[in-house]
């Protein structure tokens, strides 16, 4: 009978926290039905809990506008990166677009939530070591897919395993000759500068 009196009291929030799910489910099936595929749609599960872990991050930042504003750009950063083989003319499967997804919502709520419990330690400066640091995580994880975007635009062609692991096989002069060539370094050093000022700019609006 305490349970009524509560989902009274608090009607709003639970309003929000559902209709927070649905449209993070919504969406990810929306993404997979624009995939031309034969396959079923994948991930149901988990973007149930995804949704669900959305709707609680959303509770303790208060639902700040930048906050949602910027889960919308980290996650779409990481979905566009999954679509670039189409733009090649290559084939898509829905389990890849909807594992970037949620990737990208995984690795955003993860280090966000972190810095929520960060901001309760009473010593200011372990605070602002955390604080820092899961900034830089933010960025850093951010990176990969600019890096795919960045070998895209120089060179026309989509970064794939086979790509690196040839890479990896060919002696280093070799390797260092083929980045150089392809101005990889170059995107390299903006992608990576892009990547942690925005973070920075992120620690200073959400602070």
């Amino acid at each position: 009978m305490q349970i009524l009196p509560y989902m009274q009291r608090h009607r709003q929030m639970i309003c929000r926290s559902v209709l927070c799910i649905i449209l993070f489910m919504l969406i990810g099936i929306l993404i997979q039905w624009c995939i031309p595929s034969s396959s079923s749609f994948a991930f149901k599960g988990r973007l149930f809990y995804s949704g669900f872990a959305l709707a609680l991050s959303l509770f303790l930042w208060n639902y700040s506008r930048f906050y949602i504003g910027a889960f919308c750009l980290y996650t779409v950063i990481f979905l566009s990166s999954s679509l670039i083989p189409m733009l090649a003319g290559q084939h898509v499967e829905r389990v890849e677009v909807t594992a970037a997804y949620l990737i990208g919502a995984a690795l955003f709520l993860f280090f966000t939530d972190l810095l929520y419990i960060s901001r309760h330690i009473r010593k200011k400066s372990v605070c602002h070591v955390l604080d820092g640091f899961l900034y830089v995580c933010l960025g850093v994880a951010l990176l990969f897919p600019l890096l795919v975007w960045g070998y895209y635009a120089v060179s026309g062609h989509v970064l794939s395993a086979t790509i690196v692991l040839t890479l990896f096989q060919t002696n280093g002069s070799e390797s260092l000759a083929y980045l150089k060539s392809q101005n990889l370094f170059m995107w390299g050093g903006h992608l990576q500068r892009f990547s942690l000022s925005s973070s920075a700019q992120g620690a200073y609006c959400i602070a």
